[in-house]
């Protein structure tokens, strides 16, 4: 329950990671997983992509997209 108030809050992962005492990589994870599924719904696909489509996908397009920080992103 303390994974899903965390990546469900409104602060970057640094700060949920101790006010939520979840590891900050984690919080990260989860959320890139969220964008992933909303991504991949936003296509029409209806699966849920786990961490080694996510991996895959951004290794494929690494020249083709624009990474940005994570701070950035929340």
């Amino acid at each position: 329950q303390q994974l899903v108030d965390a990546v469900n809050s409104p602060y970057d992962s640094k700060i949920a990671a101790e006010i939520f005492h979840v590891p900050a990589s984690t919080i990260r994870r989860h959320r890139a997983l969220q964008w992933a599924t909303e991504y991949c719904q936003s296509l029409g696909l209806s699966y849920r992509p786990g961490v080694k489509w996510l991996r895959l996908f951004m290794n494929q397009h690494a020249n083709d997209t624009k990474w940005q920080r994570q701070g950035k992103m929340e």
